[in-house]
């Protein structure tokens, strides 16, 4: 399996005074237990938005245990790098830690302006990989016919899908599983999808998808 470098960038601002810009770097999302970091890029935080905080933080569960899913690091600042950025170390160790859905958010005390990305860090051995290898899905409310797609090494296992850390499906592997979103997407569509064999999501080596829902 190939390496990819994910690059989400959000802009958003409330008038052309107050903007905030954020890069988030999700570097190698297939190698999790080896690369141990990701990145934030925005300016420096209290240097001109005196009134705003930055944090790191697990977007969800992806494992059963709150032990399995502990919250990442504060951000350290890299001033001196050619791009000057936030950066979060995850102790992985042998327990997984990094495996799953990580961000950076930035809140203003009494603004409108608040910014959440994420991105997704799966393991290299994982026996579940989203087709195609997107990790991510950006839908329409009101969209139709959406698909999330796991490809599988084996066979003959239960399969359990979850919808935001709850069971939304079972049924048994096959090369290539799809789970079908009934309906026009909603807002409540939104989040973190795991596909995972019965009684080895502690492993660490199933599949996430993050399906991103736009207003209109």
């Amino acid at each position: 399996m190939h390496l990819t470098v994910i690059l989400a960038v959000l802009f958003h601002s409330c008038s052309a005074e107050e903007q905030i810009r954020m890069t988030l770097l999700g570097l190698k999302p297939f190698s999790s237990e080896v690369d141990k970091h990701y990145q934030c890029h925005t300016k420096p935080i209290h240097s001109d938005w005196i009134d705003a905080s930055l944090e790191s933080f697990r977007t969800g569960w992806t494992r059963d245990t709150a032990s399995d899913n502990p919250p990442p690091p504060i951000p350290d600042f890299h001033s001196m790098d050619y791009f000057p950025h936030y950066k979060i170390h995850l102790p992985n160790n042998d327990n997984n830690y990094g495996f799953g859905v990580f961000g950076c958010g930035i809140n203003r005390t009494g603004k409108f302006q608040n910014v959440n990305i994420s991105t997704v860090r799966m393991r290299s051995d994982a026996y579940i990989t989203p087709g195609n290898e997107l990790v991510t899905q950006t839908v329409n409310i009101g969209d139709k016919g959406v698909n999330i797609t796991m490809n599988i090494q084996s066979n003959g296992q239960n399969l359990i899908w979850r919808h935001n850390n709850t069971v939304a499906k079972m049924q048994r592997t096959s090369n290539t599983v799809t789970f079908s979103i009934s309906g026009p997407i909603q807002l409540n569509h939104s989040g973190i999808y795991e596909c995972h064999v019965d009684g080895e999501r502690h492993q660490a080596r199933h599949g996430l998808n993050l399906l991103l829902v736009r207003g209109k």
